[in-house]
């Protein structure tokens, strides 16, 4: 299910997007770290289809979203992308300024990775406040774990009147 891309001629000046596709780092960061569902994927901007969030491999797959965040450095996708790895570790502490620059520049993927650790209390003070705000601006987006996590704290009636 990979997105094939003829090699381009020499001299020929490509996009970030297609720098991105070409380069093997974020390629395994994709693949190792990644949703399926970040619209990125679903816009046809990640040839990798992801993995399930159960199924990161920490060790692997922080590796190579700090490799791909070196040719990449401060890419929103590849900084939630490293947070999911880190926060898969049980690294919180670390995971939570990489979500929280992803989420900060509009990550879908990052503003429910931050939610998450508001959700949880890790390596934050525990805000269902907050937590619902991050899983809000992630839904509005169409992000399906931002509007899973709204739709729990909604029938738990957590950070919101119960509905």
């Amino acid at each position: 299910d990979r997105l094939k891309l003829p090699t381009p001629p020499a001299g020929t000046t490509l996009s970030l997007a297609e720098q991105m596709i070409l380069n093997d780092d974020v390629q395994a960061c994709d693949r190792l770290a990644g949703s399926p569902f970040h619209p990125d994927r679903t816009d046809g901007l990640m040839r990798e289809t992801g993995t399930q969030y159960d199924q990161i491999d920490p060790v692997p797959a922080i590796a190579a979203c700090q490799r791909a965040l070196g040719a990449f450095p401060d890419h929103p996708r590849l900084l939630a992308f490293l947070g999911e790895a880190l926060h898969a570790a049980g690294r919180f502490e670390e995971a939570l300024p990489a979500f929280r620059a992803a989420a900060q520049a509009g990550d879908p993927l990052g503003q429910a990775g931050l939610g998450v650790l508001y959700y949880d209390g890790h390596a934050v003070q525990q805000s269902f406040d907050e937590a619902f705000r991050l899983f809000s601006l992630s839904a509005e987006q169409g992000f399906v774990d931002g509007k899973t996590n709204l739709g729990w704290m909604y029938q738990r009636g957590e950070g919101v009147a119960r509905s």
